[in-house]
């Protein structure tokens, strides 16, 4: 294996997911082919980035785990180069955060063993509020000052 190429994602409607991930969070459309019979092949990611977004379409039970891809932990961490930058945008773009910004470092812990240390990035982490509505994303911020 050479890198980790689609995640599928589930989302409520494809234009709904194209509203959040590309208008909200600023990713790049790869792809949005028809597929017919109401199926499209969307390909979204962040500019430069190698590892893309399928936006699958959630039908039947499949609606029920919109927003909690995770299974209630933080789902997804973006990286940005400029926070402050990335941050006003989101803002302009209607995103909603769940705390102020703030500087803490972070050491995670590997599933497969040892720790992983992040030092001098800033992150962007998506979490399902808890209750209401499973199709929206909070977007959280944790910054590392040092690993």
């Amino acid at each position: 294996m050479t890198h980790l190429a689609l995640v599928a994602v589930l989302v409520p409607e494809y234009d709904e997911g194209l509203a959040f991930f590309c208008g909200v969070l600023g990713f790049e459309l790869r792809e949005d082919t028809d597929l017919g019979q109401g199926k499209r092949w969307i390909r979204v990611a962040p500019s430069g980035a190698q590892t893309e977004f399928l936006l699958a379409r959630a039908v039947g039970a499949q609606r029920d785990v919109i927003g909690h891809q995770g299974g209630g932990r933080v789902w997804l961490f973006l990286r940005s180069d400029d926070f402050d930058r990335d941050h006003a945008a989101l803002a302009a773009a209607g995103a909603t955060f769940k705390e102020e910004p703030r500087r803490a470092a972070a050491t995670t812990a590997c599933p497969c063993g040892g720790r992983q240390n992040t030092c001098l990035r800033t992150n962007f982490l998506l979490r399902a509020p808890a209750g209401g509505d499973k199709s929206a994303l909070t977007i959280w911020r944790a910054g590392v000052a040092q690993g």
